[in-house]
């Protein structure tokens, strides 16, 4: 028989492995989707947790699903009210950029369990919100270092988002070099005066 010292070693070995995982995953040459699709899983899977999203802010500045696992499950997902109220949600936490637990019978939350929720950032922008699920039972210590395990993965997928920002930034730059280079390129070849040769 397990003892309760042994479980609890148990459990929080799993839930560094899975931490490992997702800070090695953020480092990797992924495209988002890939990536928080991986990170989503690995999250849910370390705490235990039914499902999550992870919302990004598109050109236009609204919010878009980027990946979830299991969330069409959710009661709130076809219940218009529900979607207005998540949506509410996170708006508020992309304006504060916190990170919040909501218990199940909490007015703001739209689901009817136990709520996480994390922004993402990309220097000092919020630019998403990471979503999950976790079914009830969850003791008040437990949501304590369940929400202090959320933001430490949002941490890894905001370093994840800054490097490809830094990314595309880095190639916005290059191609501007390239772009530059031929067209002075062009011009000295026009100024030159050619003569002809016999």
């Amino acid at each position: 028989m397990v003892s309760v010292e042994n479980f609890t070693g148990l459990l929080r070995e799993r839930i560094l492995e899975n931490a490992r995982e997702v800070e090695e995953l953020s480092r990797l040459p992924l495209q988002p989707a890939s990536f928080f699709r991986q990170f989503l899983r690995r999250t849910i899977s370390a705490i235990g947790a039914r499902c999550g999203t992870v919302w990004l802010r598109d050109a236009e500045g609204r919010l878009q699903k980027c990946a979830h696992v299991g969330m069409s499950q959710s009661d709130a997902v076809g219940d218009p009210k529900s979607v207005s109220q998540n949506e509410t949600l996170l708006t508020t936490i992309l304006s504060s950029g916190e990170a919040r637990c909501l218990p199940d019978d909490d007015d703001e939350n739209p689901f009817d369990e136990l709520l996480y929720l994390s922004s993402l950032h990309v220097g000092e922008n919020c630019v998403g919100v990471l979503q999950i699920l976790q079914g009830p039972g969850a003791t008040s210590n437990a949501r304590q270092g369940q929400l202090q395990f959320i933001e430490q993965m949002a941490g890894f997928a905001s370093q994840f988002l800054s490097r490809i920002e830094s990314q595309v930034a880095d190639s916005a730059i290059t191609q501007d070099f390239w772009a530059d280079l031929s067209e002075l390129t062009l011009r000295l070849q026009s100024s030159l005066e050619f003569k002809r040769v016999a």
